[in-house]
């Protein structure tokens, strides 16, 4: 349901999300949409969203890599640079 995915984003504040270039391997079913974003949230946030893209059930989600850096004011604030890789299906019909 919609209000549990909002439930898991509350916290998270996201300062841009970067789409690149799909990537298609050839005779491949699926294609391949990297994501770079940068979010602030809490460590318990972070974790929960993390956490939520694994959960999802019809895509495929990889995290490539993130690196937290803590807000030198608070330390308990963190910025995230995370980049991720989402597995798009390559067949049409399955919509």
């Amino acid at each position: 349901g919609r209000s549990a995915e909002n439930e898991k984003l509350k916290g998270i504040n996201f300062i841009s999300i970067s789409p690149k270039e799909i990537k298609e391997k050839k005779g491949a079913q699926y294609k391949i949409l990297p994501v770079e974003m940068e979010i602030e949230s809490t460590y318990e946030r972070l974790g929960a969203f993390l956490g939520a893209l694994d959960d999802l059930e019809k895509t495929l989600v990889r995290i490539k890599s993130f690196d937290i850096t803590p807000d030198k004011e608070d330390p308990s604030k963190l910025t995230t640079d995370l980049a991720v890789e989402i597995y798009l299906s390559g067949d049409k019909n399955e919509e």
